[in-house]
């Protein structure tokens, strides 16, 4: 019973967290956008999302990528020391990012946010719905619209969703960034 009431509660407060966000204008340079990216726990399925991340054309130093964990196995060069871990003592009592990790990240000023876990988590799901980013992308989820302003349905494998949403983004005029179309 009290982790059902933990759950609305959680719930509440991320709804009003989204709700409430300051949207910060995006650079007019897609290549220039700074991106926020949630990836999996799973190491499969993060591997999957690094690799995802090389093709969307933007430089790693433009990228702040966050793991829902304290455990970081693998990272490219690019990447190393540079993984935020959204581990138990970044969360509140709740299960959502403390305010201060939260605001951390934020001042990074991500013009665009993805949340890329397969799951829906409602802690990843507020970061990056919470979040200045003009432009907030997630996996479909019955419970996650409030949080995304895009949202790429699962397909036949994680890969095939995240190559599904490499090619919508590709294909969003104006670009939200600068993909290269030889890829999509």
């Amino acid at each position: 019973m009290l982790d059902a009431i933990k759950s609305k509660l959680a719930r509440r407060s991320a709804l009003k967290l989204a709700e409430r966000r300051t949207v910060r204008p995006w650079a007019s340079d897609p290549a220039q956008r700074r991106v926020l990216v949630v990836l999996p726990e799973q190491e499969i399925e993060a591997r999957e999302v690094w690799r995802f991340i090389k093709t969307l054309g933007i430089s790693p130093r433009q990228i702040t990528p966050v793991v829902p964990s304290s455990l970081v196995s693998y990272a490219p060069a690019d990447f190393i020391g540079r993984v935020k871990r959204m581990d138990e003592k970044a969360l509140n009592l709740l299960g959502l990012a403390r305010q201060e990790f939260a605001a951390d990240l934020w001042n990074t000023e991500p013009d665009l946010a993805f949340c890329l876990t397969p799951t829906f988590d409602l802690a990843a799901a507020t970061l990056i719905g919470a979040s200045p980013a003009a432009f907030r992308v997630g996996l479909y989820d019955k419970t996650a619209e409030p949080f995304f302003d895009l949202m790429v349905a699962g397909g036949d494998s994680f890969n095939g969703t995240l190559l599904a949403l490499r090619k919508t983004l590709a294909s969003i005029e104006p670009p939200v960034l600068a993909v290269p179309p030889d890829e999509a």
